[in-house]
């Protein structure tokens, strides 16, 4: 279900040029990135002065870290183009990170969902974090306090898009650990 909606949500950063001919060396947020190869544009943010500017991606190449990808972007040309956007934060089309159904879903599809531990209300997704091992979700309760919650597929009952719900069945004391921390 892709929507015509073309708002763009920030994938990562340049960490550095590659080469002579002007590719840049792309660090994605999402730690994997086997889904680059259906961006067409990218948007350059520069974080100093703000600056956004839109490019076509004419080659991507894969490197030996699954989280980092070479792009060769229009206008930038040559090894003195790509060290001025080195450190730039880089945008895509949100529309690449909706799944179809029966696909594994992306974290952001489920910003603003109501997250349910059985039938009890726990908050709303407000953001995502990681532990490293697992991705955890940034769910803000009624008090307004924010619990941190594994995203796992043995805690998942149901999601439920529809409705804007997932419901959880979390195991006994985890948000009392939570509100500790």
């Amino acid at each position: 279900m892709k929507s015509s909606n073309k708002k763009n949500v920030k994938i990562g950063k340049i960490l550095e040029p590659k080469g002579l001919r002007g590719e840049v060396k792309v660090l994605f947020l999402s730690g994997d990135a086997s889904w680059a190869e259906e961006i067409i544009t990218l948007e350059l943010h520069d974080p100093k002065s703000g600056k956004i500017t839109v490019h076509n991606v004419e080659k991507l190449t894969a490197t030996s870290q699954a989280d980092r990808v070479c792009f060769k972007l229009s206008e930038i040309n040559d090894r003195n183009s790509s060290e001025r956007v080195k450190g730039f934060e880089v945008f895509a089309s949100e529309d690449l990170f909706e799944s179809s159904p029966g696909e594994e879903i992306f974290l952001r599809e489920i910003l603003g969902f109501t997250i349910y531990d059985q039938e009890n209300v726990i908050g709303e997704v407000t953001g995502f974090d990681s532990n490293g091992l697992q991705d955890l979700l940034v769910v803000k309760n009624e008090s307004g306090e924010s619990v941190l919650l594994p995203f796992i597929k043995e805690f998942i009952v149901k999601i439920d898009f529809k409705n804007r719900t997932v419901k959880m069945n979390l195991p006994p004391g985890l948000l009392e650990i939570n509100r500790a921390l």
